[in-house]
């Protein structure tokens, strides 16, 4: 919603109030928490920053001499306006839910209680994150929900709507338990994507290998080990860049980079080749802080979250994962003008020459392959 010119804070949360009445009616509103520590999507805050603005003391009768969006770019600015504008939300009779952090969780618990009660519900957001939880744990013994993005318009039907139960169906018994496994991998708020490598692909993959199955139930289960994450993870990595069950993410990134200099007329691109395991095991990490989400409504409607967090325990065994070259001597090949080995290098015997030419090290991240 677009402030208007020279009004007082005061006006402006009158306006917001006046429209979701106008287009609303009464509603349960959530509002993510800007003020309570760090959390694992600040990286995604300030990605949106383009500009800073200094702290406000906000009072109803200051007029907004700032521009919205770099008023905004402030979470202390952003707090104080989101508690004012709560009171005036609630004084006009609305239900106002303030996270402590990410509303996504909070926003689907709110929905899923309304539904479990027997009343249809829809759901206003923009975030891809909340669509798929409400497909994960919308269950059919709940009333119909519905997910409405304001961001997505079709030039015929206006806003889209979204029927849960339609999509839940569409996707299938065999791929809804599997659906934050996919989401989380693929790249979500707190996991960034793999270059090339988009959801479609892995949800493929995934309704043809019954391994990927079972690592997404691993990857759910918050008893695993972080051996057994950082293992699982990576033959997720070797499956979606087409690898095979015996292959190794170090032999599988050199096989894709010899097939690119083989094909390619142009300059490489490095991007497209898996990771090394050294970042495959890092990402694994990023991925299992609390990007799996449980969220049962009770019969008193209470909600119990469950978040699977292995990052530490998974950090805690990186380095078994790796054969590295450390403190050993590099060298280049000698008589060759190919260009792998601008990335590659041989250890060094005592005579200064490479040995193991059939064992080279990768020059970014010293494992040999």
């Amino acid at each position: 919603m677009k402030w208007k010119k020279h009004c007082t804070y005061k006006e402006i949360t009158k306006h917001y109030v006046n429209y979701v009445r106008t287009k609303y009616g009464s509603c349960c509103i959530v509002f993510d928490g800007y003020d309570q520590g760090p959390s694992i999507k600040d990286h995604e805050h300030v990605r949106r920053v383009h500009k800073a603005c200094a702290d406000i003391q906000l009072a109803e009768s200051m007029r907004a001499s700032v521009d919205q969006q770099i008023f905004l770019s402030n979470m202390k600015n952003k707090s104080q306006f989101i508690t004012l504008l709560s009171h005036c939300l609630r004084a006009d009779g609305h239900i106002v839910n303030d996270s402590t952090g990410d509303a996504d969780t909070m926003i689907v618990a709110s929905a899923l209680q309304f539904a479990s009660q027997g009343n249809a519900t829809t759901v206003v957001a923009d975030d891809t994150d909340v669509l798929i939880l409400l497909m994960y744990h919308w269950k059919e013994n709940m009333a119909d929900v519905y997910f409405l993005s304001e961001a997505r318009k079709s030039q015929k039907k206006g806003l889209l709507v979204w029927k849960i139960h339609k999509l839940v169906m569409k996707a299938g018994e065999a791929v809804i338990p599997h659906l934050l496994f996919v989401h989380a991998w693929s790249g979500c708020d707190t996991v960034s994507a793999i270059f090339g490598q988009g959801k479609t692909n892995l949800l493929k993959k995934l309704k043809e290998s019954e391994e990927l199955k079972d690592i997404s139930v691993l990857m759910s289960d918050p008893q695993a080990t972080a051996e057994q994450i950082g293992e699982a993870g990576i033959r997720v990595l070797i499956s979606m860049y087409g690898g095979k069950c015996r292959d190794s993410l170090t032999g599988l990134r050199y096989a894709k980079f010899m097939e690119m200099v083989a094909s390619s007329r142009t300059s490489l691109n490095p991007q497209k080749l898996p990771p090394t395991e050294r970042v495959g095991l890092g990402g694994i990490a990023v991925f299992s802080h609390g990007t799996i989400k449980e969220i049962i409504p009770s019969n008193a409607g209470n909600t119990a979250i469950n978040c699977a967090c292995a990052a530490h325990r998974v950090a805690s065994c990186i380095l078994p994962f790796l054969v590295m070259a450390s403190g050993q001597q590099l060298t280049e090949k000698c008589g060759t003008k190919s260009a792998v080995w601008k990335y590659f290098s041989l250890i060094a015997d005592d005579s200064g020459g490479g040995s193991q030419q059939d064992n080279p090290v990768c020059r970014i991240c010293g494992v040999q392959v």
